[in-house]
């Protein structure tokens, strides 16, 4: 699922999740998607600048200790991402591919809401929600 999703955000942008996550989100929620590969350099990065934010957050809202959110460390990278090696294949269920081909069936066979996906997305243009 993580791994159609990347592949749709690099051909869509980021406007794809409302065709391919969102649907699967929503209404497979008993199924969990798998964990996301991310390079432990990549971790730490993200790490980072976070931790910034959360800090930033804390030191201006948190009244006391009780109401600080918690940094992010080391051990959250085993936790959240996967660290398995890449591999050639990857497993949906008959659900999700139903319902992926559910969603893909409505956003090609309605135009304008696909061109108005790419425009948004290549011109930076807003448009009022549907």
């Amino acid at each position: 699922e993580t791994y159609i999703q990347k592949k749709f955000n690099e051909k869509y942008g980021r406007e794809a999740h409302k065709f391919i996550s969102d649907p699967l989100c929503e209404k497979l929620i008993h199924i969990k998607s798998g964990k996301p590969r991310l390079s432990e350099k990549s971790f730490l990065s993200f790490k980072e600048k976070k931790n910034e934010k959360i800090a930033a957050f804390n030191t201006k809202y948190a009244v006391s200790d009780s109401q600080k959110f918690d940094l992010i460390c080391e051990d959250d990278y085993f936790k959240s991402f996967s660290t398995e090696p890449d591999v050639n294949n990857i497993s949906i269920s008959y659900d999700q591919l139903d319902l992926l081909i559910e969603s893909l069936d409505k956003e090609l066979t309605n135009p304008f809401r696909s061109l108005k996906r790419y425009v948004k997305q290549n011109l930076k243009i807003g448009f009022p929600k549907e």
